[in-house]
């Protein structure tokens, strides 16, 4: 079932709701999902895929059966330590972007305009479901079960990014001709974005004071050198330098530093953005130094 988009933010509106379905006819009719050559063939992958998740279930089931049902396993902590554990492998793979989650942490849209949702009154909404409830006095209470999203933590620096009178700048201090430095500086900016800041690109280029001053006259707290191995071999180094000679507070190289990363550090770079790092980390703490920049400017 595919939820209207809205649906984390209040409830759906019409419109919403016609996206939601118009969707699901989408992936049924012009995808053509439900269509397979020979139905009575199978899906060795699926079937296999299912088996598991059931046999697994069915596990889990056991054992809970074994301790004295699901009414035990709730009220001693155990169904909420299975779902938290289950939450901390997926949150790390979110962090990472193993899961991407299209539009929050791929490809967000930095400049979104506020949805339109339903209003309701809720007290009166509790009210009236609580006609005719009676609750017994000696009734047994159950520690409330932990609910998440999967993008709450990319939403949370979002949330952040536009507690900031003007959002908080990256320079992408780009190294080389445009066609070289391109690829890097595009996913750069997708990272730093999906924590909402404004991120500039710069004009490129191998001239250290050039790409230094184009810094300065921007004043970004959080700079990231980006362009092609062989720019940063050649001059990547110089211009790390020549950036925190100017005053640049925090700069990262986009790439992996390898057997280079102790020149790098020396050279004045504070560390290094890649796939596979654990991004909410990285830009709670940019939104950290940004803060602290904000108060310290006041």
């Amino acid at each position: 079932m595919i939820s209207p988009h809205t649906d984390a933010i209040g409830i759906a509106d019409d419109f919403a709701r016609r996206i939601a379905r118009n969707v699901q006819i989408i992936l049924a009719e012009e995808s053509h999902l439900g269509r397979v050559m020979d139905p009575a063939g199978g899906s060795f992958t699926m079937e296999a895929q299912s088996n598991q998740l059931a046999e697994k279930a069915w596990d889990i089931f056991q054992s809970i059966e074994a301790n004295g049902g699901m009414e035990a396993a709730l009220m001693d902590g155990k169904i909420a330590a299975m779902l938290e554990k289950s939450w901390s492998n997926l949150q790390k793979d979110v962090a990472t972007r193993r899961v991407p989650l299209i539009g929050v942490s791929e490809f967000p849209n930095i400049h979104e305009t506020a949805v339109a949702v339903e209003s309701v009154d809720r007290a009166a909404l509790a009210k009236e479901s609580m006609k005719g409830v009676e609750i017994a006095a000696n009734a047994a209470t159950l520690p409330p079960l932990p609910r998440y999203r999967l993008g709450q933590d990319f939403e949370a620096l979002r949330d952040r990014a536009d507690a900031h009178a003007v959002r908080p700048k990256v320079f992408l201090a780009t190294v080389g001709r445009v066609a070289d430095f391109t690829a890097r500086a595009t996913w750069t900016r997708h990272v730093f974005e999906t924590g909402g800041f404004d991120v500039v690109i710069g004009e490129g280029g191998f001239d250290a004071g050039c790409i230094a001053d184009q810094w300065q006259s921007l004043g970004a707290s959080e700079v990231v050198l980006c362009g092609a191995d062989k720019d940063y071999a050649d001059h990547g180094m110089d211009i790390a330098k020549a950036l925190k000679a100017a005053g640049a507070p925090h700069l990262m190289l986009a790439g992996k530093g390898g057997d280079q990363e102790s020149a790098w550090r020396h050279a004045g770079v504070d560390g290094f953005l890649h796939m596979g790092i654990d991004i909410v980390a990285l830009l709670g703490a940019a939104h950290d130094r940004a803060d602290a920049a904000q108060g310290a400017g006041q």
